[in-house]
Order: structure tokens, then sequence, then C-alpha cells
């Protein structure tokens, strides 16, 4: 998922001018998703503060494990926004 995700920049690259890439909400979506992809795969290397009993073990394993989640879960709002919003309302009109 994450080098696909990395397939979207390089299209962009290719096509479009980066001056207007922080523009859209899309382009915003798609790098907190990119953002959180990445989290997940440092957290599913990282027994220290993902592992078991982490939570008792390991200071930053609250920290680490809350940043996780919050980024899980703004990915999964935006995404459902670009999806209801733009894609079958906003798409039509431009």
């Amino acid at each position: 998922m994450f080098s696909m995700t990395l397939v979207c920049y390089c299209t962009y690259a290719l096509y479009m001018d980066w001056d207007g890439f922080f523009i859209p909400f899309t382009n915003w979506t798609l790098m907190l998703t990119t953002i959180s992809l990445w989290s997940s795969i440092c957290a599913s290397e990282d027994t220290t503060n993902f592992g078991k009993d982490s939570l008792m073990t390991s200071d930053r394993a609250v920290y680490m494990q809350a940043r996780h989640h919050l980024l899980y879960t703004m990915t999964i709002v935006c995404n459902m926004i670009v999806m209801i919003f733009y894609w079958f309302m906003m798409r039509e009109e431009q």
C-alpha cells in the first residue's frame, strides 16, 4: 500500500506543477495517508512501544500508540470526506 501511495506522487510530478500540490484537500488527504501508512510500517517493527505489555515497560508507548491512532483516525475521516463530498458531489460540477 505504501508503494502504491508513492505512485500518486510520481504521477503528480510527471503531469502537474508542484506549486499547486498543497491546494486541494485530496492532496492533503494523500499526504496524511502516506504518513499514516509509514507510521503503521514503523509500528509493526517496533516491539518496544507496540509489542505485548509495551504500556507497562515503555514510557513512550502511550505517546507512540496515541500518535498512531490519531493519524489512522484522521486518515479515515479525511478519506471519507474526499469520497463523499468530492467524488460524489463536486466532481460533476468540475
